[in-house]
């Protein structure tokens, strides 16, 4: 038998928080600028192209790993959120069942 499922809703809304924030840390980089620096410096060369086609690939991944980073942040709050729902809704419901009078 495994142990009973718990959730700290205040841990997911923190770690959803941590990641929300590295996904806009990443989105603020600019990875390709180096690249198209090199292929600046380059201009003649084969290379410059390679370095333009590196630079827009880079920039495509790095702009899909900060959405990804910005979606699991936004649903682990949307999870803690759930969780803390479903809790209130639960205990509203059992407040509402009447208890019988003890000995009655």
């Amino acid at each position: 038998m495994t142990g009973s499922l718990q959730v700290n809703p205040g841990e997911l809304r923190s770690a959803g928080s941590a990641f929300t924030g590295v996904a806009d840390k990443l989105a603020s980089l600019d990875p390709g600028a180096a690249l198209a620096d090199a292929a600046a410096a380059v201009p003649g060369l084969k290379t410059a192209g390679a370095c333009t086609t590196a630079k827009e690939s880079v920039t495509q991944q790095m702009t899909a790993i900060a959405g990804a980073a910005r979606t699991y942040g936004t649903n682990l709050t949307s999870a803690a959120d759930k969780y803390e729902g479903t809790d209130q809704a639960s205990g509203k419901n059992i407040a509402g069942v009447p208890m019988p009078s003890p000995g009655g």
